[in-house]
């Protein structure tokens, strides 16, 4: 799923290109002092952010603080000069909705030129540069603001109209489905207004919210206002992305990644109801997975830390004779490296697993035919 382009925020705080499944957020600083002041000053720097869906229910929140100091620099009797410095190395970051949020890279922030000399102008001395957030796996539905609660650094307009800010976003995609040669009729797992996952089912596409005038071609009747069948897989907003499978054609089952583990639930009534939670790895991201030719073994491969690793998972029975998905192997996966944690496509196909992988743009093919343990 691509990145979009940074784009400031309405009047309202209206994040553009939701929903999405991911987020980072841009700040203009602009911390000014009269030239009188600057012998040296060390200063403290403070924002509180906040994202709410558009029932105001909190998806994000968050405190930055941080040190930063201004020293005055002459040179000759008509040149006035300042440098400045910001400690974002060692700013705290206090994320408290979500309580962990899944993350690419961490929460450390970055500043673009957060650092540098410049003149006094007018008597006074700006200190401009743009801090940059951690990049958020954090789920953000259609009509989802960003507000802040307090700040002490900023443009002078920032509490008003909130201009000092950009966001962009993990688009679209991110969407897994089946369509059974049974019934007709189209599933799909996606994201949920809200967060997590929620799976919906229905013959006629257009009660999917499906546009175009291929969505039922077959008749002039109106559409359907709701789905055929509508189900909550997993509330949970760390939950963004997820694959549908169909085990032997008959039971759906949702693979998922939740910060640091990958989860699997099964259905034993179409969708309608999930079963418990399944934990198939910890300290796993997952890339991609694809059901084998038997039709219930899954094949998985994932980053564990930076080494590419690729899991085999088949169902048994537990102490109460219950079904459960676990790991049943794990192996490392030679000549795969670097691979993004986004969900990839992978396919099982006379005994070759092929993998292609969207490195921002550009297509990587991978080829395995010893059952995903080397690749070329």
């Amino acid at each position: 799923m691509p990145w979009s382009a940074w784009h400031s925020l309405t009047s309202t705080g209206l994040i553009a290109h939701t929903p999405a499944a991911g987020f980072q957020f841009k700040y203009a600083i602009d911390i000014t002092m009269e030239s009188w002041q600057l012998e040296p000053v060390l200063g403290d720097a403070h924002f509180d952010i906040e994202i709410v869906a558009s029932d105001n229910t909190t998806l994000f929140r968050q405190t930055v603080t941080f040190h930063y100091v201004f020293v005055s620099l002459v040179i000759g009797p008509a040149v006035f000069m300042f440098t400045w410095w910001a400690d974002l190395q060692n700013a705290h970051v206090t994320t408290t909705v979500p309580a962990s949020p899944a993350t690419i890279g961490g929460e450390q922030p970055y500043g673009d030129f957060s650092y540098g000399t410049g003149d006094v102008v007018m008597g006074m001395a700006h200190m401009m540069w743009d801090y940059y957030s951690g990049l958020y796996l954090v789920s953000l539905p259609a009509g989802a603001k960003l507000r802040v609660r307090r700040a002490n650094i900023g443009l002078p307009d920032l509490r008003d109209s909130d201009s000092a800010i950009q966001v962009r976003v993990l688009e679209g995609g991110g969407l897994s489905g089946a369509r059974l040669m049974q019934d007709g009729m189209t599933r799909l797992l996606r994201q949920r207004s809200g967060g997590g996952l929620e799976f919906v089912a229905s013959c006629d596409v257009r009660s999917l919210d499906a546009v175009g005038e291929a969505a039922w071609p077959y008749s002039a009747t109106a559409a359907p206002a709701t789905a055929q069948i509508t189900s909550t897989v997993t509330t949970h907003t760390i939950a963004t992305q997820g694959l549908l499978f169909y085990l032997h054609e008959i039971a759906p089952l949702v693979l998922y990644q939740e910060g640091n583990e990958v989860l699997a639930k099964r259905s034993g009534d179409d969708g309608r109801s999930w079963g418990a939670e399944m934990v198939i790895a910890t300290g796993v991201k997952m890339v991609a997975a694809e059901i084998g030719p038997d039709g219930g073994t899954i094949y998985l491969v994932g980053m564990r830390g930076s080494a590419a690793v690729a899991l085999v998972c088949s169902f048994e029975r537990d102490e109460t004779g219950a079904h459960l998905l676990r790991a049943t192997d794990e192996f490392p996966a030679t000549g795969l490296s670097n691979l993004p944690t986004s969900l990839q496509f992978l396919k099982l196909q006379n005994n070759v697993a092929h993998l292609i992988v969207d490195q921002g743009g550009t297509l990587e093919y991978f080829r395995s035919t010893d059952s995903l343990r080397t690749w070329l």
